[in-house]
């Protein structure tokens, strides 16, 4: 099956430089169904706990996390495995010990900018590309 050209990105909105957004009716159905598959896996909460954990430095090993978060070691690799099945994660063995670091620039910029936004001051929710939706909390 021959791959289809990647979409062409659609220019900043007026008053965004350097935003750039891809034109969703034209992306193949392999990339669509890449980022539902991230967002999916993130949209549990001990994954997207543990892969901010590993954003932000406080693990670094399967270790860590199992002390951080007090999960047995089967829930901890668990998760670890859907992270790396998404490809948001890599992990190294190191002897005993495996190193587990965001091994996806991508998902680094998402959970920088979802993180940011959780440990924002409230605000009145935001619709699709920064349009006030008011107070119903809808996106």
């Amino acid at each position: 099956m021959q791959r289809e050209a990647a979409p062409t990105p659609v220019a900043a909105a007026p008053g965004e430089p350097g935003r750039v957004r891809l034109d969703p009716a034209r992306a193949t159905a392999e990339e669509m169904d890449r980022a539902v598959g991230l967002f999916k896996v993130l949209s549990h909460p001990d994954r997207l706990r543990l892969a901010c954990a590993l954003g932000d430095g406080r693990v670094t090993t399967q270790t860590e996390l199992v002390e951080e978060f007090g999960w047995p070691q089967s829930t901890a690799a668990r998760h670890v495995g859907a992270l790396r099945s998404a490809g948001l994660i890599t992990a190294e063995r190191d002897g005993t010990e495996v190193r587990l670091r965001l091994g996806n620039p991508v998902a680094l910029h998402l959970l920088d900018t979802l993180c940011a936004w959780i440990h924002a001051p409230a605000s009145p929710p935001v619709g699709t590309f920064g349009r006030d939706v008011g107070t119903s909390g809808a996106f």
